[in-house]
């Protein structure tokens, strides 16, 4: 809501005219995002701790609340940042969406698809040493913290994994940097268009397409011989492709341009 004019090219011609540093803008429109964000939670764990507190039969550790607030004021800034990259590469709602799940799903399912072939190739290799778990879906404390909500029995140990609390923030903190310094360099034109130029959009839809991809070339790995999913499959990734071009450009000739970066996915895909 806050960045919501970089969408719109009267609005964003308004704010990039504006006598202020580029920097002062980010940071500004930034804290005020963020403080909306982390008040509710702030707000929502102090209720929560004083309704237990005066609660005659619950038990409860201060220190679990404490972890809690602390894996969702990590959590919440990772996804703002990942929000914050994709609405400084592009411009309008809809490629803000997609390069949303793109950068937040892409290393993950990229990285699952990758060590699941390379387990099946070569026994040896066990996604659980080295940076392998860094590519495991499930080493990530949104998709923790979300697992626990719809799981109450889930534990909680989690939460004081130094590691996860500490990769967290970590990349909350790159993907605040790379935002503000895309949005130094953006121009106002961008506003409105699907992306910065023919190349990057050639990009984002190839690598929003990848992991259908991926997805196909795993079932080839594995050994499958149903001709009708491996149809399926196919059909799907050309349906994910050109939709996505579609959807972004609102242009039917684009999909005739698109046709021939196949190729690179294919190409992508084999190796």
């Amino acid at each position: 809501m806050m960045f919501s004019y970089l969408n719109k090219r009267s609005e964003s011609d308004f704010f990039h005219s504006i006598p202020y540093h580029r920097e002062t803008v980010y940071l500004s429109f930034t804290a005020a995002a963020m403080t909306w964000i982390w008040g509710i939670v702030i707000v929502s764990l102090t209720v929560s701790g004083i309704l237990w507190g005066v609660h005659p039969y619950a038990v409860f550790a201060v220190t679990d609340l404490l972890q809690l607030g602390l894996a969702y004021f990590l959590s919440t800034a990772f996804i703002a940042g990942i929000a914050l990259v994709a609405m400084m590469l592009t411009g309008t709602v809809a490629t803000n969406l997609f390069l949303f799940m793109l950068i937040a799903g892409f290393v993950r399912v990229f990285g699952w698809l990758t060590t699941s072939c390379l387990e099946k190739l070569a026994p040896v290799y066990d996604i659980s040493f080295s940076a392998g778990r860094f590519l495991d879906p499930s080493f990530s404390l949104p998709y923790k913290l979300l697992e626990k909500s719809f799981n109450s029995y889930n534990s909680q140990s989690f939460l004081s994994n130094p590691s996860l609390l500490v990769y967290t923030g970590v990349c909350a903190l790159l993907l605040f940097i790379v935002a503000g310094v895309l949005y130094r360099f953006r121009k106002s034109e961008m506003a409105g268009n699907s992306a910065p130029n023919r190349i990057l959009q050639h990009v984002y839809r190839c690598a929003f397409t990848l992991p259908f991809v991926l997805m196909l070339v795993a079932q080839l790995l594995s050994g499958s011989t149903d001709a009708t999913w491996l149809i399926v499959n196919a059909v799907g990734v050309l349906l994910v492709y050109f939709l996505y071009e579609l959807i972004t450009t609102k242009k039917l000739k684009r999909l005739i341009a698109a046709a021939p970066f196949l190729g690179v996915l294919a190409l992508v895909g084999g190796i």
